[in-house]
Parts: C-alpha cells; structure tokens; sequence
C-alpha cells in the first residue's frame, strides 16, 4: 500500500507551474507586483530546497560515483532518510519555520517568533536533527507562543556550542535575504549574525551567514544589473575585509581565487559551502551542474547542495532551475511514515515567498 500523504497544492504553486508551461513571467504579477524580483527570490528559496532534497539521497556518502550524482539529479527520493521525491530534511524545514517566523513579526524585528517556530519544528518530531540545532532549539520545546523567555535560554544554550562551526545557520538562512531584501547591507548583516545566534554562536558562523545573505538580497533586488555575479559577491567581500572575523576573511579569499575546498572529511563546516557557493556564483555556474558537482563531491551533501543552491538559485532564478526539478518539488507527495506536517511540504514555499516579500521592511524596527 502506498501510504502517502494526499497531494495539497497551494494556489501559489500552481500559478508557478502554469507558468512553466509557456515561460511568461507576466503571470507572476497574480502573486507580487514585480516579476523580475518574485522569480529571483522564488529562485533562492525553492533552490535551497530542490539541491537539499537531490544532496539527501546521497548524504553521508564519502565519495559518490558519477553514476549515483547523475541519478540523484533526478530527485527521486530515498536515500538514508526514505524520504519521498521533492522532500526535503531539517534544513528546509527550519528554512520554512524561520520564513513562517519573520512573516508573523509584522513589521518588528524580534527573534521570540522565530525561536517559537523552531520549537514547534522540535515538537513535530523531524527525522533529522544537527547536533548544534537542537542543543539550543530542544529549549523551545514546551514553548506555547512567543515568548522572550525562551528566546533567551535558546541563546543562552547555543553558548555551549561556542566551538562549532557547523552549517545548521547557513543552511536555514534563504528567508532572511529575502526579507531583507530592501535593507542596507549593515542591517541585512545585523538581522542574520542575530538570527544564528540562536543556535550557532560562533563567529565564524554569523559571519558567514551575514556575507552569504548580503549577496543573495543583491541578487533579488537587482534582477536586471549587468554582472550581478561580480556586484554581489563585492559587496558581500567588501563587508567581510570590513567588518568579519580572520577566517571568513580566509574564506572569502579562496572563494575569490576559486578555490575547490575539500567537501570531506571535515563533513557540515561551514567553510566547505560558504566557498563553494561564492566560487560557483563568481563562476556563473549553473544550477544543474553547481549542484551536480556538489553532490558528486561527497560528504553533508544535502546542506551543502542546499547552501549552493540559495545562492545560484538567487543569480539564475526559478526560470534557470529544470523544470522537472520544480515539477517535482511542487508536487510533492510526503511520505506518511515519516509524519510530517504538510507545512514543511516543499509546495508551501511559493506562498511563503509572496508573503516574504509583502512584508519587507525597508528599515528593521526593534
């Protein structure tokens, strides 16, 4: 018996997959009133996603074949996880409780939303948990609401990971550039180093989270700029030289000199997907083959092909990603024996993203 969910899809999703149908972006103004902007945001969210679900079916793989990259392009599911194709793991599912979270600030900057989301993740019993994510978010697990308090022992948890320097902020942080995508580059930086804050604390970390943000919110909100690529990644270094911390400096550098980082045996730092997705964004890679070779390279495939997708996701659009690919995640099934809430179903992130960038402040307000 094929115990799945039955398949809901949002009104939002459907308009994306009619417009896959004939490419004319003029049917994006149904969801938000400049196209151009919608399918580079869209572009980011859903191509964080769509490589976290292709790098899932090989994650934990020491050094895959092309044969088993080749067929993880396809998106078809399984993996160690037994996932159904277009589902994702923790890192888009805290992607979409963190979007869920900015949406319910109306208008004020304030994390206890955020943690109550990540809280709710936790109650909902995900299949996948990073070690730093839930020494902090377990915190939030008897959280009723929003709630200051329990902001507060998440941050205070997190210090424990002080000396982590994994991916689990990195990974979730699509939604933050999206919604910051009118800010300054000072205030784009400040939201996402605070919103690391609450699991990874270490500087290295916000300081990677802060850059990666500061370019893809140019790349939404520059969508017709010549040389976005170069722009982006600019502004994104010039704040690090300014303002980060010596190894993201470190970082930063091998990105610029594309510099092919080692994805193994150092599996989940943040370094291997902060370089390979500015390197991949200076080259202009495409998607396919940004994330086929990130997959093929082995090791925390799933949120290194979800880190690299954000970024080239932002650079090409949805309009750049396979159709195929897209079909699939919008049409995603979820599989029943995993008992995942419909609202972390990869189809939920169209609506997520119109209600992102209708809620976009031009100024943080705290």
């Amino acid at each position: 018996m094929n115990k799945e969910k039955e398949l809901t899809i949002p009104k939002e999703s459907a308009v994306v997959l009619r417009y896959l149908e004939d490419y004319d972006k003029t049917i994006f103004s149904e969801l938000f009133p400049k196209p151009d902007i919608f399918n580079f945001a869209l572009g980011s969210f859903l191509g964080a996603a769509i490589g976290d679900s292709i790098g899932s079916f090989l994650e934990f793989s020491s050094k895959p074949t092309e044969k088993q990259a080749k067929y993880a392009m396809k998106m078809p599911g399984g993996g160690p996880h037994r996932i159904s194709p277009g589902m994702v793991t923790d890192d888009t599912e805290l992607a979409i409780g963190l979007a869920h979270g900015l949406i319910d600030m109306k208008g004020e900057f304030n994390l206890d939303s955020v943690a109550y989301e990540y809280g709710k993740w936790v109650r909902s019993s995900p299949f996948d948990m990073g070690m730093t994510c839930s020494i902090a978010m377990e915190e939030a697990y008897n959280s009723t609401g929003p709630n200051s308090m329990i902001t507060g022992r998440m941050k205070n948890s997190a210090l424990r990971s002080m000396g982590s320097k994994a991916n689990g902020s990195l990974m979730r942080t699509t939604p933050i550039a999206i919604y910051g995508y009118k800010l300054s580059v000072e205030e784009i930086a400040s939201i996402s180093q605070e919103e690391s804050s609450l699991s990874h604390v270490n500087a290295s970390c916000q300081d990677s989270v802060a850059a990666y943000n500061i370019a893809v919110s140019y790349l939404i909100a520059n969508p017709t700029e010549e040389d976005r690529n170069l722009k982006a990644f600019n502004l994104a270094m010039k704040w690090v030289l300014e303002n980060a911390c010596e190894e993201v400096k470190e970082w930063i550098a091998l990105a610029k000199n594309k510099e092919k980082v080692p994805y193994t045996p150092l599996i989940g730092f943040v370094k291997i997907a902060f370089v390979h997705s500015f390197r991949h964004l200076l080259l202009k890679t495409n998607y396919y083959d940004a994330i086929y070779e990130t997959v093929l390279g082995g090791g925390d495939t799933d949120t290194n092909a979800a880190i690299v997708g954000g970024m080239l996701g932002a650079y090409w659009g949805m309009d750049n990603i396979p159709k195929e690919l897209i079909k699939i995640s919008l049409n995603c099934v979820l599989r029943e024996k995993l008992k995942r809430p419909e609202k972390y179903n990869p189809n939920q992130i169209p609506k997520l993203v119109v209600d992102l960038l209708n809620c976009a402040p031009e100024k943080i307000k705290k």
